[in-house]
């Protein structure tokens, strides 16, 4: 696992949770494609925003998230498995934990990317991940090839569209967890794809509208914590130019 871009994801994974009116208000200034607008500024929202954000590279071999679903090393190891989801990955983990096989710590390293993928980094209205994914964990010598960021990128703006409806006329707000009714078309256009958390972060990242809890920790999402409650009161689209950065700045320790 330590070979892998996800090793820093498996014991520090963030303790609080972006509440939605928050993550609302990033919506909101979607104006297409990568582009946000804050105030009278527009700023895209780059894989390398991403890379810094998550802590995994955004330049490499393309992470397939469209692509046509084949037969991939999981599946073959997995044969009765129909879908990998959040509860059949832990399943599946406590059954070869329990059986002892030593030999098999390809398959949990691929288990648990799969069970991050499922749940934070890259998660569907379902607890899955895109299948296309699987392909990247096929051989772990590669996995730290592929440009994973990107992938994040593109899969966090793929609903976008909808969201940013659904926000606009104020239907129901944004669901980010298993909280969703899918049954409810409303519910299922206002769900993003991805992990929101990064999208939050960057919006902290370039305003500063509060002090982060660690000022030089890597990924830089562990430097933040949700906003509290009426902790930060300014809207997105009120922020004056002076309080924005133009970008991300890598420290000279991330370049």
């Amino acid at each position: 696992m330590r070979r892998t871009p996800f090793f820093p994801s498996v014991n520090n994974v963030p303790g609080r949770a972006f509440n939605i009116s928050f993550l609302e208000e990033i919506i909101l200034g979607w104006e297409g494609e990568d582009l946000f607008k804050f105030g009278t500024t527009i700023i895209p929202f780059t894989a390398d925003d991403v890379a810094l954000i998550l802590g995994v590279p955004s330049v490499g071999r393309d992470v397939p998230i469209s692509d046509p679903v084949q037969k991939y090393v999981l599946h073959s190891q997995f044969s009765n498995t129909q879908k990998f989801d959040r509860e059949c990955i832990k399943n599946l983990i406590h059954g070869i934990i329990k059986s002892n096989k030593t030999d098999d710590v390809a398959n949990i390293v691929r288990l648990w990317i799969l069970l991050l993928l499922s749940t934070f980094l890259a998660l569907r209205t379902n607890f899955t991940c895109p299948p296309q994914m699987l392909h990247c964990l096929d051989d772990l010598n590669r996995v730290k090839d592929f440009a994973w960021a990107d992938g994040f990128q593109k899969l966090i703006l793929n609903k976008m569209d909808d969201a940013h409806e659904a926000a606009k006329n104020k239907i129901c707000g944004v669901k980010t967890l298993a909280k969703l009714n899918n049954k409810s078309d409303l519910q299922g256009k206002s769900f993003i794809y991805g992990c929101s958390a990064a999208l939050c972060v960057w919006l902290l990242e370039l305003t500063r509208l509060q002090r982060p809890i660690h000022k030089i920790v890597f990924p830089h999402i562990l430097r933040w914590e949700a906003p509290k409650k009426r902790k930060v009161q300014v809207r997105a689209e009120n922020l004056k130019a002076e309080q924005i950065l133009v970008n991300l700045i890598p420290h000279s320790k991330e370049e």
